[in-house]
């Protein structure tokens, strides 16, 4: 088992940078983990620019879009989910303090955290990355838009 900043720091680059928010429950077994969701750009790894139809539509759901207006993709990846170090007796106080390093690392922006008590009264953890202000999180949403170096189009 590890702490939630050895965790973080074991995600692949990529993977930490598109890194949303980590959900701290209850494993079948009983155990703590540490739930990553990571949400990347549709078109991260394309070998060319997408045609405009796949970012551009007339209509989402009941929401008419304009023609020519373009938004943003995003697709969530499959969770990764890491054995958590979690001493029972101190939870909250143990999960405060694991974010507290995280957010010291300066890795994935300023924190935010809610705890969750279920109806099935078991216990979750919201941790949201990049949550210092609203304009942290709109950059770094930007930023998800950057592309290596080794990709053809912008």
């Amino acid at each position: 088992m590890a702490k939630l900043l050895d965790i973080i720091m074991a995600l692949q680059s990529e993977d930490r940078r598109a890194l949303s928010a980590i959900w701290i429950e209850r494993a079948a077994d009983g155990s703590w983990q540490a739930r990553c969701n990571i949400a990347r750009d549709k078109f991260t790894g394309c070998d060319s620019a997408p045609d405009l139809e796949q970012i551009v539509s007339s209509q989402i759901g009941d929401v008419v879009i304009p023609p020519g207006i373009g938004f943003m993709a995003w697709e969530r990846v499959e969770d990764q989910v890491y054995p958590l170090d979690l001493d029972e007796l101190a939870r909250d106080e143990g999960i405060r303090a694991q974010a507290a390093a995280v957010q010291d690392s300066g890795m994935i922006g300023r924190l935010d955290m809610a705890r969750y008590d279920r109806a099935d009264r078991s216990t979750a953890y919201l941790i949201k990355s990049h949550a210092g202000s609203q304009s942290e999180r709109t950059r770094w949403l930007m930023g998800l838009r950057e592309r290596p170096e080794n990709t053809i189009y912008e």
